[in-house]
């Protein structure tokens, strides 16, 4: 089942990227995340030795737009795709 079309990032994600984990961590604890601030705080306490921080809050605060983030992952591809959720 293909995810790419207008809503969804074209491009998918690896998923032992910086930004994947990201997803995998938000897909599996935060299907509908409310808080950037939380979820940084929580990830860096399960991520306490993943690198550059800075960089994670950065990516997450463009990739969660609203709030709010859908991903969906293909194993075929072993990459995620990702898009705001609909409120």
């Amino acid at each position: 089942m293909p995810v790419s079309g207008q809503d969804w990032e074209e491009d998918g994600v690896k998923r032992n990227s910086i930004v994947g984990k990201i997803l995998r961590f938000l897909e599996n604890d935060h299907p509908r995340a409310h808080s950037i601030s939380d979820i940084m705080v929580e990830f860096k306490e399960k991520n306490s030795d993943f690198p550059d921080r800075e960089y994670i809050a950065v990516r997450v605060e463009l990739l969660l737009n609203s709030g709010d983030i859908e991903a969906r992952y293909i194993e075929d591809e072993d990459r995620f795709y990702y898009r705001s959720a609909e409120s």
